[in-house]
């Protein structure tokens, strides 16, 4: 693993989701019921798929958050909506997709992509 290697952390209502990508490939990602205070089930999901793909914080070049509460991970360089994130996610892995489906704990998204 030598390119660069950053984080996504979704903090949802019920689960909280981190994924590791290495030049805007997917290395692995966790899962893990969202705890009572955010960041500490977005620490936990972020150690655990760290653990998997063998990998420090330090080796980490950028976090981003999302979802309900990605205001509560302050280790996070940058908070993004979850539409967005919806969006550029569903483009990277389908791009000839035009609409995304997401059915969550507490909210659903509908999104057209152009």
């Amino acid at each position: 693993m030598s390119g660069v290697k950053v984080a996504g952390i979704d903090v949802g209502s019920l689960n909280t989701k981190a994924v590791i990508l290495e030049d805007d490939t997917p290395l692995d990602y966790s899962i893990v019921t969202t705890a009572d205070i955010a960041e500490v089930a977005a620490e936990e999901a972020l150690s655990h798929v760290l653990l998997k793909v063998g990998l420090g914080k330090e080796d980490i070049s950028y976090i981003v958050s999302t979802g309900v509460q990605r205001k509560e991970v302050p280790f996070a360089q940058a908070y993004r909506s979850t539409v967005l994130c919806l969006a550029r996610g569903a483009h990277q892995l389908f791009p000839t997709g035009r609409t995304v489906v997401d059915v969550g704990a507490e909210n659903s998204y509908a999104i057209r992509i152009n």
